[in-house]
This record gives C-alpha cells, structure tokens and sequence, in this order.
C-alpha cells in the first residue's frame, strides 16, 4: 500500500512555496476472526488450564459432598461428569477472556483504554486509528485553551512592559520562531509520524516509536500556545497597535494543519476493509495573514523610530 503524503509551504519571508513529499510503500496488518482466537489461546491457554482445573475440582468436591450426605441423589453418572466438565470449561473460558480484554500492551501502560482496545483488536488501518488516539489525547485539552485564546474567551494578564526598542526587537523573532516551529511540524508529521506507523518492511510497529512522536507533537502544540500567549502578556508601545494586532493569531497556521493531520489519520482508520487504493494526504500551511503589511509596517516603524533617536 503507497501512502503519499504533500505538505504545501509558503515561505513568509518570500512568499516562495515549495513541497515536502513523503512517499512510502509498506502493508499494513490486521487482525482477522480466526487470528485473533489463536491470539487469545496462545495468550491464555495455561490461564484458561488453571481455572478449568480449579473450577473442575471444586464442582467435584461439590459434588462428593452433596453425594456423601445426600446418597439418594445419585449423582455419580457420566452426564453430571459431563456438565461439570462443561460449566468448568466455560467458566475458565469466560474469564480468561475477561482478563484478555483487560490486558495492557507491553509500552502502553500508561495510555488510555482506548488505545489499549486499538491495539488488541487490530482492525483494518489500526495504525491510523492508533496514531489519531494517541494525538488526539495529547493536544485536544491544549487545542481547546488554543482556540478559547484566539477567539478571546479568556483575560491574558500583561506581565511584560518593554521599551521601544526591545519590543521591535521581539517582534522581529516572530515571524523566524513561526517559521521554526512549521519545519519543526512538517518533520513530525509527515516524516517522523508516518514512519512510526509504517515501519521498514518486516517489522511491526513499535508502540515506543509512535508514542515518541506522540510527545513530540504534544510539546510542539504547547510550544504553539504558550508562542499566542506570549505575544497577549505584553505591553504594547503607542503607535505599534495595528502592527502587534497582525501577528495576533498567526498560531493559526500551524494549528489548521494540525487539525488537517488528525483528520487524515480519521480518515484512513475508518476505511473499508478492502480499499487497498494509495492513501493520499495533504497538509497545507499557509501564509500567516497580512504578512506583508506586517514586513511593511515593521520596517516603517523602524525607520521613524531611528530617525527620532
């Protein structure tokens, strides 16, 4: 199966777009009825042999004892030794399946049941439904303060008061950080994620891989927060009004391909059982908004701001 994934950058300082590509071919496994039984019997055969045996005995001893003071029921026949045997097997069975569907995977011990769920039942594109779960835990508390933050649903103390020039200063490092942390993102999602859930032919997917990666982006998503606060906790200076107004919200940028990621790795988990077709994902960042008038204005401001001196 080909997975083509296409990230679309528009550079800011230039305005010159360019592609990352990431083109894999690998398979990808699931789990059918009958694997998924001789899963569970190589997993709970000697569970399933201890409780049928300690099942058996007790049921035995009931019935010894019932036959010992009560002689007249007679039940010494092969149709109780029957029933015993079946109720004891059932029983084991019943429980060991129970302690199945509650087992951890080894490196996911610390995630959610969902997850766990995912990785014991291996649907088709299970590795997609696995990377969005994870994902999904990690930043959807983030991404809620993100958006009350954007669409002003919270007060931002201003903690910061700078002089004029250190706070041109700081506004020039906004576009370059912006820039860093959209590198940052096209290497996590579209090389490091896809390679996490697609490993080289003739390995499985490593749980402590993906979930790497999972960390990873959950700290870029803080990072991406805490860069919108930053820029709300300051003092603006008279007359940088309308230039601190523009970089307000330009999180959005990373934030959409982020949601733009999810929504294919959604996408692909609840994909027919049978539709082996290329998987084919883009992710597009586009340009901060106003990022010329932004340029203009700063240079602008800089120049009044030298000729005053």
């Amino acid at each position: 199966m080909f997975c083509v994934f296409t990230v679309n950058d528009i550079r800011m300082e230039n305005e010159e777009g360019y592609d990352l590509i990431n083109r894999k071919q690998g398979s990808l496994s699931y789990l059918t009825w009958y694997q998924k039984l001789i899963e569970f019997i190589k997993q709970q055969w000697k569970k399933i042999s201890l409780y049928l045996l300690s099942w058996f005995s007790v049921l035995w001893l009931t019935v010894e004892v019932l036959n010992f003071f009560y002689p007249k029921i007679s039940l010494n026949s092969h149709i109780v030794l029957l029933g015993i045997l079946a109720v004891s097997f059932l029983v084991a069975v019943v429980h060991s399946f129970l302690e199945y569907k509650r087992h951890i995977p080894l490196g996911l011990e610390n995630e959610s049941i969902q997850v766990h769920k995912i990785v014991r039942v291996k649907k088709p594109f299970w590795e997609y439904a696995l990377a969005y779960e994870l994902l999904r835990e990690r930043i959807e508390f983030i991404d809620q303060a993100l958006d009350d933050v954007l669409n002003n649903r919270v007060h931002i103390k201003i903690s910061r008061v700078m002089d004029i020039e250190e706070y041109m200063q700081w506004l020039v490092t906004r576009p370059e950080n912006l820039i860093k942390m959209v590198e940052v993102s096209k290497t996590l999602l579209i090389s490091d994620l896809v390679q996490a859930i697609h490993p080289d032919e003739g390995r499985e997917v490593n749980y402590t891989d993906v979930i790497r990666v999972a960390d990873l982006i959950k700290d870029l998503y803080t990072n991406l927060y805490e860069f919108e606060i930053e820029g709300r906790t300051i003092q603006v200076p008279d007359g940088f009004e309308f230039v601190h107004q523009i970089q307000s919200g330009w999180a959005t940028v990373i934030r959409d391909a982020f949601h733009q990621m999810l929504e294919v790795l959604l996408t692909v988990s609840r994909r027919d059982k049978g539709d082996l077709s290329p998987i084919n994902g883009t992710i597009t960042f586009e340009e901060p908004p106003k990022i010329q008038e932004y340029h203009d204005e700063l240079e602008r401001l800089c120049c009044d701001f030298r000729s005053n001196r």
